[in-house]
């Protein structure tokens, strides 16, 4: 699929869900007795909370929040330290939606449209942390836009970005249940339809995250934190799942995951931390 084509798919869907994209509301609050909630606690807030207090401790910070679509991780950052926080993300739509929800919270937020490609209007060691989360798998060319972010990250920095795991029991039902980003898929043979849509949201394999991690020479792994290894999406599996957090037995939910773990399972996904060096 070419550049253009992909980069246009996926600013159309994600304009088309704006208002309603994500289960976090405007003042933060996620409904509890949900597996919206308990997957927002345990696969969200609880490891970037982690990384955050490991690694910046007591510190006010400026965040970068690439990609950051309608502001989803606005307050959780704030919670964290977040001074202020610019965001950038290609569609308008989505900017619009993040300034209402800073803006209700009285957060300083600075909105920038562009593409992460390309951030040539930021100057070099610009901002203390960076949250890349829920954007690598709908990018054409990941490494490009890493390497952007290594640049504008200051010496000590950090940055958390989100990786989703390829040949996981979530890779398997997203293929299977989940719905596809273009609507008129529907009308193509279903192996194209599988093939487009695994394109569109894409699945990193653990070479390939490793890769990733390499090709950011200028700086240094902190920590990798799987998360969700019994993760599934999509109605049909998760019916069962949503019955558990409905009646508050999220440690049910939470045996689930490790079931899965013990059994070897790929996580669904994980977040990476990485330092910036100080340059000598």
């Amino acid at each position: 699929m070419k550049k253009e084509v992909f980069s246009q798919i996926i600013h159309d869907v994600h304009a088309s869900v704006a208002p309603e994209y994500g289960d976090i509301a405007y003042n933060g609050f996620v409904r509890p007795n949900t597996l919206e909630h308990w997957n927002y606690i345990r696969n969200v807030k609880n490891p970037i909370s982690k990384l955050v207090l490991s690694y910046m401790p007591n510190r006010l910070f400026t965040l970068l929040d690439a990609g950051c679509g309608n502001g989803q991780l606005f307050h959780l950052y704030t919670e964290l330290g977040a001074k202020a926080i610019v965001g950038i993300d290609f569609g308008k739509t989505m900017l619009k939606e993040a300034q209402k929800r800073a803006s209700l919270s009285k957060m300083c937020f600075i909105p920038i449209l562009g593409r992460l490609e390309d951030l040539a209007f930021i100057q070099d060691d610009a901002f203390q942390l960076v949250n890349f989360y829920g954007v690598i798998e709908h990018l054409p060319d990941p490494f490009v836009v890493l390497k952007e972010l290594e640049r504008v990250i200051a010496p000590g920095g950090m940055i958390i970005f989100s990786v989703p795991r390829k040949a996981s029991l979530a890779w398997l039902t997203y293929a299977l249940f989940c719905p596809s980003l273009e609507s008129m898929m529907h009308r193509r043979p279903i192996i194209q339809r599988l093939k487009h849509k695994m394109t569109l949201y894409r699945f990193f394999r653990n070479d390939e995250i490793e890769r990733m991690i390499g090709s950011l020479s200028g700086m240094d792994l902190l920590s990798r934190i799987p998360v969700a290894y019994g993760g599934m999406v999509g109605v049909i599996p998760s019916r069962p799942l949503r019955e558990l957090a409905f009646r508050g037995r999220y440690a049910a939910l939470d045996m689930w995951n490790l079931f899965f773990k013990y059994l070897g399972f790929i996580p669904a996904g994980e977040y990476i931390a990485m330092r910036k060096k100080v340059r000598s």
